[in-house]
């Protein structure tokens, strides 16, 4: 009786390891790269001659509106690239090291 057990549990122990297979590493996050278009946000500054000094009062209001919008952008898109770059750096120490705890069962 004994030995029918020993012989169903090591054909239960086969077939489970037979299941087992090994896993693909855990790929690292993508870089957080700047797409062209966002580091070319800035409008061109109006530039127009012969106009009176009110137009050119008026002209300067837009260009120093456009020169803050601008500044804001290039703020926010810093930011977010040094943030994208901190996290994505502890998420890849985190895998690489998961990699290594669990390379047994990686191929």
């Amino acid at each position: 009786m004994v030995r029918v057990y020993v012989a169903v549990l090591s054909l239960l122990a086969l077939v489970l390891m037979a299941g087992c297979k090994k896993i693909p590493p855990v790929s690292k996050a993508p870089s957080c790269d700047i797409k062209e278009e966002l580091l070319v946000m800035c409008a061109e500054p109006v530039k127009r001659t012969g106009i009176a000094f009110g137009e050119a009062l008026s002209d300067k209001t837009v260009n120093d509106n456009e020169l803050q919008n601008c500044k804001t952008r290039h703020e926010f898109l810093v930011k977010s690239y040094n943030e994208c770059r901190t996290v994505t750096e502890k998420h890849n120490e985190y895998i690489n090291e998961f990699n290594k705890e669990n390379a047994d069962w990686m191929k």
